[in-house]
């Protein structure tokens, strides 16, 4: 199950206020006006006015001055409210607002802040009560104001935390607008808290990268204005946090977040706190630390628990995030006691959308279906039927996208686990219909997130979910009904769920070049400026920061343009054609085997296509499938794999895996001779040439290796496969070779951005990159062997670097495009991987990130990464790994070889040597890759599958 929990409320109140320390205290009514006066315009000057205030209500009193005695009780229980008294502040503006009842001349004006007090103190528990109370304050506040501009930010908050995005949108434009008004030069301060208001909105809508650059210009201004506080500022910092776990850079998230709580300077014992280490918790989930957030989020429930009134919100998504979290290790006794205890709060949603997910797994699928279906109509604007075999049509509108499609899908897995040992096909295709609504709405949601790559995956990942629901429904379908057309269906479906967000960047646009010229020209300004920021040193970040900022205004105006001008292709911008199985038959040769892969908790599809023939095969999984997945990987990169147990092991391991991927279609494997092989999930990291048919315990050289008798190489799906297919190929012989060495004349220190990379890297030494001396030989010796045959150039030592790179190959095409360098993983931020070139110059990165790759023009027939790990990253649901591999697909190479794991120097070289040579002999990509790996294999001191096993091919 996915994890789904709900962003905690954190209330933030702006404001340093007015202080007149050591003043003398006026003694007449004309001095406390002026007192009051004062403290209204320079509400962001001092810290306290407690006192001056308290002895101006008693001025007022013995005056005989009720209304100005509402008016400083009104600006009184602010303070309180800015200075945490919460049940100080509540008292307070109660009585100001019931004192003004009994006032019929009372110039509404007075109870501004009263008013204001409670939309704060509202904010924390209930929404909606916060909402009235600061419409109320709009009504009557000056425009502008310092009351009009603090309510106009704290509705907004209110709106976005209600889940009422449309409620806060007119809000957030009026805010802005009254910012740019001529009388507002007094209140600049005021853009802080709409940098923030921006942010949290984003945040809801999903946009986590749009997200943190308004979080940072809220950080940036506030250096300026000083409108917030050390310790609400640190809210934003929170806050941040929140996006980066979406964006599933789950250490910058607990460490931004660590930040925040550290900024805050508040006792340990504070409920901001408590809603503080409520993230923390969620972020430590998200990086599949379930054990580590519980103990963080009752941490925060001990905290908060003495707060319950006003933070009875916090407390109670506390409560359904502990039930998550606890789902998520299995326990699923203590998860039904800690949703059950949302219910005391408020009848949601959400919680029944989970409560259901717990139920199913518990095999009470009855009541799993009623929780499912409830969450439905809560969420559903007109659908409302409690017949639970009822599903909104696809017209529908929800109040919230995202949690509605998660119900969608909640209810689709119920009837999925119901069916099991079931006969009846009803609530298989119940579940498709389900699914395919879920998708429906999610499409909208993605539609709105353009030009950020990773928040597009965020939400992709949800629609790969829905995808995995329909694979499964369709597979038993075809099971029962053995129908060619349900067949068609499942595979439609797994394409969809393959690499989702590259195949839509490299399929063809339906918008005129000249528009989509302007869209990439936009977004690679976006991807070069956030790689800008994060490599920034202290002197220039702030520069980066706001080039960012101007960057992703321009880019929201572009797609506000777009949508007007393109109405029709407003939902989707790219013509993607998915292939079916009679187009992947015709793109096999006889003795090809397609072989596709994809995987839930119970269940292992597995369906081939020959050019005669389809099938599919179910195998039934458990927990113990990725757990042999996890083995092999770690066992195949060890050192030690060498010593007898560890080989022992290593043959076990990867036996039973043929047992699960091979031996359930041996018959179509036997009849064939080459594999092409789309993997899905952790199958990303398995070289299938590796598997074996026999356990018998032997030297690495005598083992029956898959690779013994098959060629294999991969791809992402069928679709891709047939686009790249379909390009024109170049077989010219054309080489570009790459190595910078690293020996006496490339071994300038790294520069600071290289610095942040050296530690735990085996590729640094003493601050510099170690040698790799066989690459000179490696890349020259493939020169030699193709320069009779074609264009052959070659940028080595210190010639190899990035600048020469990039000016090559976006110049002209190579046939062969080979790198031998050091390759580095950054698993936290993918886009942050890169490859390691000679630096000559200080002014120039030595270092060639993802994120760089994708913005080329790479015109190549094969790209060869020589180098450590090039097809290691960040595994993303619905998309496969994000790696340097990826970045030269997405920028136009045909065909990719490729590394799963740090690769030793020498063998490598001879591997790669061996490669061209076995290529001049069959021209065959996977034919010559094979023949080297069995070159290494005959040899018994380079038998050790760590030796040849760790490069594949992505293409033909």
């Amino acid at each position: 199950m996915k994890k789904i929990t709900l962003l905690l409320i954190i209330v933030s109140l702006s404001g340093r206020i007015s202080a007149y320390h050591n003043a003398q205290i006026p003694l007449d009514t004309t001095k406390a006006n002026a007192l009051l006066l004062e403290i209204e315009e320079n509400f962001f000057r001092g810290e306290d006015y407690q006192k001056q205030l308290e002895e101006a209500i008693n001025i007022y009193k013995k005056a005989d001055l009720p209304h100005k005695v509402i008016k400083a009780k009104s600006y009184l229980a602010f303070y309180y409210i800015h200075t945490w008294q919460d049940s100080l502040a509540e008292q307070l503006a109660k009585e100001v607002l019931e004192l003004a009842k009994n006032q019929n001349q009372l110039p509404p004006q007075n109870t501004i802040y009263a008013n204001l007090t409670m939309q704060m103190y509202y904010a924390k528990s209930e929404h909606v009560k916060a909402i009235a109370y600061g419409e109320k304050v709009l009504k009557i506040a000056q425009t502008p104001s310092f009351a009009y501009f603090m309510s106009i930010s704290a509705l907004i908050s209110d709106y976005t935390y209600n889940n009422d995005l449309k409620g806060a949108t007119p809000y957030i434009t009026e805010f802005e607008k009254s910012l740019q008004h001529p009388r507002a030069k007094a209140f600049q301060m005021f853009w802080v808290k709409y940098y923030q208001n921006q942010l949290q909105l984003k945040m809801f809508e999903r946009k986590f990268e749009e997200a943190l650059i308004f979080a940072q210009k809220c950080i940036n201004e506030n250096e300026k204005y000083q409108t917030l506080p050390q310790t609400h500022i640190s809210t934003v910092y929170v806050e941040m946090g929140n996006c980066y776990f979406e964006l599933f850079q789950y250490k910058k998230a607990i460490e931004v977040i660590n930040k925040g709580i550290e900024l805050s300077d508040l006792p340990d014992g504070h409920p901001s706190i408590g809603t503080y280490y409520a993230n923390l918790a969620f972020a430590y989930s998200e990086s599949g630390d379930d054990a580590k957030a519980i103990e963080y989020s009752e941490q925060a429930l001990r905290i908060l628990q003495p707060y319950q009134d006003e933070y009875g919100q916090s407390i109670m998504a506390l409560n359904y995030n502990i039930s998550v979290y606890h789902y998520n290790l299995k326990q699923l006794e203590q998860a039904i006691t800690y949703i059950e205890k949302c219910y005391n709060f408020y009848d949601y949603h959400v919680f029944h959308m989970h409560h259901a997910n717990v139920l199913s797994k518990m095999g009470k699928h009855q009541e799993s279906l009623k929780h499912a279906h409830t969450a439905i109509t809560q969420v559903s604007t007109n659908f409302k039927s409690d017949d639970i075999n009822q599903n909104p049509n696809k017209f529908e509108q929800y109040a919230d996208k995202y949690w509605a499609a998660q119900a969608l899908q909640s209810k689709a897995a119920a009837l999925i686990r119901m069916d099991i040992g079931n006969s009846s096909v009803d609530n298989l295709y119940q579940a498709i219909e389900l699914s395919e609504l879920s998708i429906i709405v999610l499409q909208e949601l993605l539609a709105e997130v353009k030009g950020y790559e990773l928040s597009k995956m965020t939400n992709s990942k949800l629609i790969s979910v829905g995808l995995d629901i329909q694979i499964s429904a369709y597979a038993r379908l075809y099971q029962r009904e053995k129908k060619d057309n349900l067949l068609e269906k499942y595979f439609h479906v797994a394409e969809q769920l393959k690499a989702m967000n590259l195949l839509e960047t490299i399929s063809p646009s339906f918008l005129p070049k000249e528009v989509v010229a302007q869209e990439q020209a936009l977004t690679n300004n976006i991807k070069h400026l956030e790689q800008k920021v994060e490599l920034a040193d202290k002197d220039s970040l702030k520069y980066f920061q706001n080039q960012l900022f101007e960057a992703s205004q321009s880019l929201n105006a572009f797609f506000e343009q777009l949508q007007k001008d393109y109405p029709k292709e407003s939902n989707t911008f790219r013509n993607i054609q998915y292939a079916n199985i009679p187009a992947i038959q015709q793109s096999l040769a006889e003795g090809d085997l397609y072989i596709d892969y994809c995987y839930n908790s119970v269940e292992l599809f597995i369906l081939t296509i020959d050019n005669q023939t389809t099938q599919l095969t179910t195998v039934a999984i458990d927990g113990q499938f990725e757990e042999l997945l996890e083995t092999h990987q770690k066992l195949i990169k060890n050192k030690f794999i060498v010593q007898t147990k560890k080989r022992t092991t290593f043959i076990e391991t990867s036996h039973q895996l043929y047992l699960y991927l091979i031996a359930p279609i041996q018959a179509q494997v036997t009849q064939s001779k080459q594999l092409v092989i789309v993997p899905q999930k952790k199958l990303f990291f398995l070289p299938f040439e590796t598997l074996l048919p026999t356990k018998e315990v032997k030297p690495f050289h005598e083992l029956d290796y898959l690779i013994k008798t098959h060629h294999i190489n991969y791809q992402y799906s069928g679709t891709i496969h047939l686009q790249l297919q379909n390009q024109p190929p170049i077989q010219d012989y054309s080489f570009l070779g790459f190595a910078p060495v690293f020996d006496k004349t490339t071994e300038s220190e790294l520069s600071a951005s290289q610095r942040s990379w050296s530690e735990n890297l085996r590729s640094v030494e003493n601050n510099r990159f170690k040698g790799l001396p066989n690459t000179k030989i490696e890349v020259t010796t493939i020169a030699k062997m193709l320069e009779e045959k074609g264009k052959v150039e070659v940028l080595l030592q210190s010639n190899a670097t990035k600048n020469q790179l990039t000016t090559h190959i976006n110049q002209q095409p190579y046939q062969f495009l080979h790198i031998a360098t050091h390759g580095m993983v950054n698993i936290d931020n993918p886009k942050l991987s890169a490859l390691a070139c000679a630096q000559v110059d200080k002014a120039e990165d030595g270092l060639y990130f993802a994120n760089e790759i994708q913005m080329q023009d790479v015109n190549a027939d094969l790209v060869i990464l020589s180098s450590c790990e090039s097809g290691i990253g960040q595994l993303i649901r619905g998309e496969g790994i994000l790696a340097l591999n990826r970045s030269f697909i997405y920028a136009g190479a045909r065909n990719v070889i490729f590394s799963l794991w740090k690769v030793n120097d020498e063998h490598s070289s001879e591997l790669m040597i061996n490669f061209y040579k076995s290529y001049l002999d069959t021209p065959s990509y996977t034919a010559a890759l094979r023949s080297s790996k069995l070159e290494l294999l005959k040899d018994p001191t380079t038998a050790n599958p760590r030796f040849w096993a760790a490069f594949l091919l992505i293409g033909k």
